[in-house]
């Protein structure tokens, strides 16, 4: 079930309450299962469709809108706000991916992610591994809650999406809950992690599991909950 059905189980979607949603983008075209996807993989007419609905879904609740500013995720944000009928100017963020919050070096994490295989590597990550080329998982999963966090003070209150990709996705839950995701946990199109806050500290939804974000990702964040 992609977030838009994850969304109406979310307590603070009901109430109005500011959100982050960190997305993972549309269906893209499929590539062969020992093939990496290129960089200018497109959407399918289903992925943006889809992702139009979702916007439809959001509607006038849709704030700001970013974007890993990889091709499929900048075209998935503009169809969310196709969908929520908004101008359709994207902000692409690099923490978001190309390279992204979790990656400091792009060639050797290709080659990290080549050697190992892609679920193998991304099950070392989400398990709090620094895998060449990689940032420190936990550091850089602070970085990505930090982004989120500094957009829930705006107002009026609104659902900020996040485009980014499955290996940073996975690795953000997996930090959160404090173990790698099993295969079944994989986030598919248009999946994401709900975030949002909740008295002196953050929450988080991911498919139907609700968490509290540790405190060793939020560091001096959490001082200004309410700010």
């Amino acid at each position: 079930m992609n977030i838009a059905g994850d969304l109406a189980s979310v307590a603070p979607w009901r109430e109005g309450q500011s959100i982050v949603v960190f997305l993972r983008h549309g269906e893209r075209e499929s590539v062969p299962s020992h093939e990496f996807p290129r960089h200018d993989a497109p959407l399918t007419h289903d992925g943006r469709r889809d992702a139009q609905s979702l916007g439809v879904k959001l509607g006038t609740r849709l704030g700001s809108v970013r974007s890993s500013p990889v091709p499929r995720c900048v075209d998935t944000a503009r169809a969310v706000l196709v969908g929520a009928g908004r101008p359709t100017d994207v902000h692409e963020d690099r923490v978001l991916g190309d390279p992204g919050a979790f990656v400091l070096d792009g060639d050797r994490a290709m080659a990290a992610l080549v050697e190992l295989g892609f679920h193998p590597a991304a099950k070392r990550l989400g398990g709090g591994e620094q895998l060449p080329g990689f940032a420190d998982p936990d550091a850089a999963s602070g970085q990505m809650i930090a982004l989120a966090t500094s957009l829930l003070a705006g107002r009026p209150p609104a659902v900020h999406v996040l485009v980014t990709h499955d290996l940073i996705l996975s690795t953000l839950v997996a930090r959160i809950w404090g173990r790698a995701l099993a295969e079944a946990e994989w986030p598919g199109y248009l999946h994401g992690v709900a975030l949002w806050a909740s008295g002196d500290c953050y929450m988080v939804q991911y498919s139907k599991t609700e968490c509290a974000v540790p405190s060793r990702l939020t560091g001096a964040t959490a001082k200004h909950l309410g700010a």
